[in-house]
């Protein structure tokens, strides 16, 4: 199997095995009901984390608007640093949510979500 090979399969593996949400969801006290998830997009496995069996995790936070839209991504922790972040960034910002409801009108919720990348 070539290199490309092995990389293509292993970063299937890492898709299937590597991608564990532990979601910890911060909602604005304002909320009635919190924002809920609709599309989920899973980060892309860095090749440098696949070549090299680098495991880590991300926790970012985030606003989602009142359109279910995420926008104001920060990482607030990572380990190690430099490594899963930008995929974590990148996937987050795909998402899709419900937003949060007061009254029965849409609302925008600070949350935070924590991505856990295994091999």
């Amino acid at each position: 199997m070539t290199r490309a090979g092995i990389h293509g399969c292993a970063r299937e593996l890492a898709y299937s095995l590597a991608f564990l949400i532990l979601a910890t969801a911060t909602q604005s006290a304002r909320a009635d009901s919190p924002a809920q998830v609709v599309k989920q997009v899973s980060p892309d496995y860095p090749d440098k984390a696949v070549a090299h069996s680098v495991e880590g995790w991300v926790e970012l936070e985030f606003v989602v608007d009142t359109d279910g839209k995420v926008r104001d991504v920060s990482v607030l922790n990572a380990e190690p640093a430099k490594m899963f972040e930008s995929s974590a960034v990148r996937a987050i910002q795909k998402w899709v949510f419900s937003p949060a409801l007061r009254n029965g009108a849409p609302v925008e919720s600070q949350m935070r979500r924590k991505f856990t990348f295994k091999q």
